[in-house]
This record gives structure tokens, C-alpha cells and sequence, in this order.
């Protein structure tokens, strides 16, 4: 059976938009007062035209009005009236399609901003700090309180490049960080299970709304139709034509802005606002009532702990150096505390004993490589949409001209077989399950880093036993609360975590258009790195071998000269008002393999629709967007990439060689037939290029 989850908390109607300080200024509410209206009108108006010419003195045949196909159905509604908001009607999408659906504002919405560095007593790079008084305990004291982040200690999985036949401990270099996310990693799975409903016994709850006896043919005026129009007519620019530039087209005013944004300005993008919303929930979970006290309860060690780092060191008898020195003493002593001989100090020997006594690291992370040569398979299903787009996947790749048939058919069984992940692991429902692995855990609410050592010590028997008994592919490689999801060359798995699985990205009940375009895209770009330049070195089974044909690399690189022969130019920026106004060129032979990645996710993901719609029905057009359903698709897509940064950051990301999601976005779409012909842009706008390159 496919994997759900509850995400009906992320649709419900009278739920603000993601960014914070940006308020709806038409409620969901209103908005389907106004549609509705709006249809009410529209049928009416309709209805007499028909009457007249029905009952009129002319004898000619009867014409027939047809109204338009419309959804009405709530979410239909919701999700129109948010591309409605955002999308910019006075940009031509065929001239910039990510200015047409993130609108430019004159106000400047300043929505999302990393606020660790004032609240945690500010940063030496930075004007007004002061050395003296500086306090490094209290700083740290508010990074765990508020923000949950580590800060000592790490713990991760890595491989033996040296030998990848055999399970290895290798010694990776990390920085001194002091709250541990590796090392608690399970005990935050568990409590997202609970923050996404999982193993509570709860019921999925669907939003209900009065039905309005007003019928009108074709247009959808359901809950999930409403949803969905709010979410795409919030962002969208209709000031700016999609043909000029879509992506200002797609992000609104109360997104994109034309003013720079100061350093202390808050910046926004999609997956970053999710990210932080999800850790809000974590938070929110870990601070929540205790359901199941009874003491091998692993819910209660899991929060016990929570408040241990909340309380950090101040219900404490002993304090956080004495303890500090309890460690390092056997190791070699402790520069702080005066017990330590630098003469004779081993570090090797210290870093030894820490390792090996407390699991814990300093300098240096322990992880357990696991066997990538011969790992097994576990093929799970998921939903229709992500077997959707892989079946669109393998009908692109057999219509490819220029991959030989041998790496062909390589490229398609390595589809078939490819594993899918979506939501959370199937363990994290059953709370027995859990309660047994967390058994021998001995947590106490008064001692942190007593916690910490106790958890270290359990994370170092997970990594022998992963060294005695060998790969475990059931193992999930993101934490579900992130925002995202991934592509594994090893494990050939394509993983989508249950942070990424909720609105504005998707939702179980919007309409099929908008998911394929919000997420199908996404997921679509993760399953071509399955088969692409870096793909090819990988088999179905994750062995490394180069499967590509001398002739199959020869084609795939004439066709990728076209990408990398593009003009991306990042900016203009300006990182002070006194510096230079900088314009920053993104090399095409770094862009075009994410490049490909999009495009062809893009196509694969409108096919997949085209598909899904065959096999189905045409689904009704989302209430007030004015949009065909395949226009649609292309904004709600659009709009998981809208972003405003600061100047300073675009300038280092810039060279770094990032492309910029607008660049990106228009740059894919204006080499795809498909958007072209569904905004009918034409050969002079910006968003039909006039030589398309064209890969997968």
C-alpha cells in the first residue's frame, strides 16, 4: 500500500501563507464569496444570452453558449486563489515566466531571515560586537533553547573510498559543535511521527465545506479546488506578462522586491520557510504533554531529554566544566581547567580514548561504510503521482535518439528497479517497536550532558551492529521533518521526506495539475540524476560501473555543448551601498547538468499529467485563475521557486556557481515546446528561445 500521512493541518483554509509577516489580504474566505459571485454572474449573464437567443424573433438556428470547464470544488478555489495573489498579471509570461509568477513589489516584502546570530549575542564578523563582553555559555545556552541546533558533537554514516567490498570505520574531519543531531536522530524521528500523526490512532481530518447550490458546468468549486487557486493567486504577479518573465509573473509583490534588502532584512524561499516551519513543529512536539509516562517509554525519555537541553546546566549540581573535565581528564587533561601538560599532551591518544569510550566526537566523526557493491533492493510503492512520473521517465528515455539501445535498456530496468521512499518509515507508527529500541536508554531530566553520553553510547552499538550484520537499504538517509528529498546512487532509491510533503508544495487533495506541477517537477529532477552524466556510472544495483557507450557520452556531450553555450548572468547586485554594482556569469559547464535535470523533469512531469488525464478525466479549471489546467500546472511549479535574498549572500552563492531559481526557471522553460505553446509565446519574447536545447 502506498505511505499517507495526515496533512491536513498544512491545507486548512483559514491557515496564513507560509511567510511570516505576510497576511492574506483577501481571506479564502472572501475570495470564494467573490468567485463565487463572480460564477454566479458569469452563469447568469450566460443564461440570458441563451434565453434571448432562444426566445427571439430570429428564425436562424439556435447558438449554444458553452461556459467554460470550471472546478468548484473548495480546494479547487483555495489553491487559485493563492496563484492568483501571487502571480504578476503585467508581466508577459512569455517574456519572463518567474517575474509573471512571483510578483515585483514596490513594498518589499522582507519575509524570511536567519535570526540566530542577534538572538544568540551576536557574531564577531559582524559591527557591534564586543569580545569582552561576549559570553560563549549563554550563547550556547540560546542556540539549543531556541533553536535546536547542534553544536559539539556529530555523528554520521560514510563509505571506505579505498575499499568498497568491505563494511570500514572511517575518520571524517568535522567541526567542535556541542548539541548532537546525529546522535538523537531516532529519538527526533519519534517525535515527528507524533507531530505528523503517526501511531496516535488519529483519523485523517478533511476540511468540510457548505456546498452553495449555485451550478455552474465545468469550473471546480470543491475544498481542494478552492485551496488550491488561493495558494497559486497569492503569489502570482498578473501585472507582469509570463511570456516576458515567468518567474515574476509567478511571485508576487508580496514576495519578490525590487528593493534591496538591508542585512538585518528578513529573506524568504519555499523549502527554506517549510524547513523552518517543520522545526517549529519539532519543537513545538518535544515541548507538548507526555501521552505514555510509563517509564520504558521512549516518548518520555525523548521529551526528558528535550527539557535536560532546554534546562541545559542549571538544575544541575555538577556544571558543565566539571563534567566537560570528568570526560577529557583520562584523555589528556583539559587546557581550560589547568590539567592538561602540553608538553606531554597526545592528541592522538585523546582523540582515541573519546572515541572509543564515549563515542563522541571533537575533531574528527566515526561513521560505518556500508557494502555498495552488492546491496539488496526493497522496492516500495508510493503514491500514483511518483509512478506516474517514472513511467514518463522510461517513455522519454525510449525515445531518445541519442543513447545507444544497450545503455538504454540499462537506463530503464534502473528506473524499474528503483526504490521509493515518501513520508516516514513504517516503524515510526508502532510505538512498541520504539519503546524496545530506546529500552536500555537511561535519560535524566537535570543532566544534558550526562544525556548526551548515555545516547552516544547507544548510537556506538547501532554503528557496531551495522559492521557485524551489513547493510540495512530500509534505513532512511534524510530526516523526515526536512524539507526535501533526495536521489541515492548506491541504494538506486528516490527518497521524499514527509517536511517536503505539505502545502504549498503539495497536498492529497488538490488537484492533480497543481501537484505535478509543485512536486511532480521536483521529484522529476531527482529521478533523472538516476540516468544522467553521473548516473551512468551507477547500475540498477548500485555496483559502480560506466554503463554509457562510447557513442552513447560522444551524443549526450554535443547536446550538453548547447546548455553549457547559454548566457546566465546572476545580478545585478550590490553588496553595500557603497560597492560596485556587480553582474556575475554563471559557467554554463557547471549549469548544465542541474540544467538537464530540470528541463527534462519538467517534460516528464507535464506527460505524466497529460497521462494521468487520459487514464482518468480532464479535471475541472481551478475557480478565478483565468488559466488553462496545463498553464496552471507551469505556475504551480513556478511558485515553489520564488525567493528574495540579500545581495551579499546572491553574490556568494553566485560564485560559487548556484543558479539563481529565477535564472533557472526561466532558462528551462523557455527551452521547453510544451510551456511555449500553452502561453503561446512567440519567437520574439524572452521566453521562447529561439534555438532549444534539448538533452532528455
Amino acid at each position: 500500500m502506498p505511505t499517507h500521512i495526515n496533512y491536513s493541518e498544512f491545507i486548512n483554509s483559514d491557515r496564513s501563507f507560509l511567510v511570516p509577516g505576510l497576511q492574506r489580504k483577501v481571506t479564502i474566505r472572501t475570495f470564494v464569496i467573490a468567485t463565487l459571485t463572480a460564477v454566479f454572474c458569469t452563469t447568469a449573464i450566460a443564461c440570458s444570452i441563451a434565453l434571448m437567443v432562444a426566445h427571439g424573433e430570429t428564425r436562424t438556428t439556435t447558438t449554444r453558449v458553452d461556459i467554460t470547464e470550471v472546478c468548484t470544488t473548495p480546494n479547487c478555489f483555495s489553491s487559485s486563489a493563492l496563484i492568483i495573489a501571487f502571480r504578476n498579471n503585467d508581466t508577459n509570461p512569455c517574456d519572463n515566466f518567474h517575474q509573471y509568477a512571483c510578483a515585483i513589489s514596490s513594498q518589499g516584502g522582507k519575509p524570511f531571515i536567519d535570526q540566530i546570530i542577534s538572538d544568540a549575542f551576536g557574531w564577531n564578523a559582524l559591527p557591534g560586537w564586543n569580545e569582552e563582553t561576549y559570553d560563549l555559555t549563554a550563547a550556547m545556552k540560546k542556540v539549543h533553547s531556541s533553536f535546536w541546533q547542534p553544536s559539539l558533537f556529530n555523528i554520521q554514516i560514510s563509505t571506505d573510498w579505498e575499499n568498497r567490498s568491505k563494511n570500514v570505520i572511517e575518520l571524517m574531519k568535522t567541526e567542535l559543535i556541542l548539541c548532537i543531531i546525529g546522535l538523537i536522530s531516532l529519538i527526533i524521528l519519534i517525535t515527528v511521527a507524533i507531530l505528523l500523526g503517526a501511531g496516535i490512532g488519529s483519523q485523517d481530518k478533511e476540511v468540510e465545506e457548505t456546498s452553495v447550490n449555485i451550478i455552474v458546468p465545468n469550473e471546480c468549486i470543491e475544498p481542494q479546488c478552492l485551496e488550491a487557486s488561493s495558494t497559486l493567486a497569492f503569489l502570482r504577479n498578473t501585472s507582469v506578462h509570463p511570456c516576458n518573465n515567468f518567474y515574476q509573473y509567478a511571485c508576487s509583490s508580496k514576495i519578490w522586491s525590487t528593493e534591496r534588502l538591508k542585512p538585518d532584512e528578513r529573506e524568504f524561499s519555499t523549502l527554506h520557510q517549510l524547513e523552518e516551519e517543520n522545526e517549529e513543529r519539532v519543537r513545538n512536539a518535544l515541548g507538548s504533554p507526555i501521552r505514555r509516562s510509563v517509564e520504558w517509554s521512549a516518548e518520555l525519555r525523548m521529551k526528558k531529554f528535550y527539557q535536560s537541553c532546554l534546562n541545559t546546566y542549571g538544575n544541575s549540581a555538577e556544571g558543565p566544566k566539571d563534567f566537560i573535565a570528568k570526560i577529557l581528564t583520562p584523555a589528556g587533561g583539559w587546557y581550560m581547567i589547568n590539567t592538561m601538560n602540553e608538553q606531554l599532551y597526545d592528541i592522538t591518544n585523546a582523540l582515541t580514548k573519546v572515541h572509543s569510550n564515549f563515542w563522541l566526537t571533537s575533531l574528527f566523526s566515526v561513521t560505518v561504510a556500508r557494502d555498495d557493491l552488492y546491496n539488496q533492493r526493497n522496492i516500495l510503492e508510493i503514491d500514483n503521482l511518483v509512478a506516474y512520473l517514472k513511467r514518463g521517465l522510461q517513455d522519454r528515455l525510449n525515445k531518445l535518439t541519442w543513447m545507444e539501445e544497450k545503455s538504454k535498456r540499462i537506463a530503464i530496468e534502473k528506473v524499474k528497479q528503483m526504490v521509493d521512499k515518501a513520508g516516514y518509515p513504517s516503524w515510526m507508527t508502532d510505538n512498541d517497536f520504539i519503546d524496545q529500541q530506546y529500552y536500555e536508554v537511561k535519560i535524566e531530566e537535570d543532566q544534558y550532558l550526562q544525556n548526551l553520553i548515555e545516547i552516544a553510547s547507544f548510537e556506538k552499538e547501532k554503528a557496531n551492529q551495522l559492521l557485524i550484520k551489513g547493510e540495512d537499504t530500509s534505513r532512511w538517509r534524510l530526516n523526515v521533518w526536512e524539507a526535501g528529498g533526495g536521489y541515492d546512487q548506491w541504494w538506486n532509491e528516490i527518497l521524499i521526506t514527509a517536511g517536503l510533503l505539505q502545502w504549498p508544495i503539495y497536498a492529497r487533495n488538490f488537484p492533480k495539475y497543481y501537484n505535478f506541477g509543485a512536486l511532480g517537477i521536483t521529484i522529476g529532477h531527482e529521478l533523472m540524476h538516476a540516468v544522467d552524466e553521473i548516473g551512468g556510472y551507477y547500475l540498477p544495483n548500485g555496483t559502480y560501473f560506466d554503463w554509457w557507450t562510447t557513442n552513447t557520452t560522444t551524443n549526450y556531450n554535443k547536446r550538453r555543448a548547447c546548455l553549457e553555450n547559454l548566457d546566465l548572468k546572476a545580478g545585478p547586485y550590490q553588496a553595500t551601498p557603497d560597492s560596485e554594482i556587480r553582474i556575475i556569469r554563471i559557467d554554463g559547464t557547471y549549469a548544465a547538468r542541474e540544467l538537464t535535470a530540470e528541463m527534462a523533469a519538467i517534460r516528464i512531469a507535464y506527460n505524466a499529467y497529460k497521462d494521468w488525464v487520459a487514464d482518468n478525466s480532464e479535471e475541472k479549471r481551478a475557480p478565478g485563475v483565468g488559466l488553462t489546467n496545463e498553464q496552471t500546472m507551469f505556475l504551480a511549479y513556478a511558485q515553489t521557486q520564488c525567493f528574495v535574498r540579500r545581495d551579499d549572500y546572491s553574490i556568494s552563492r553566485a560564485e560559487r556557481q548556484i543558479i539563481p531559481e529565477d535564472i533557472r526557471l526561466n532558462a528551462a522553460l523557455a527551452h521547453t515546446p510544451e510551456f511555449v505553446k500553452a502561453f503561446s509565446c512567440d519567437a520574439t519574447t524572452n521566453m521562447h528561445a529561439t534555438d532549444k536545447c534539448e538533452v532528455f
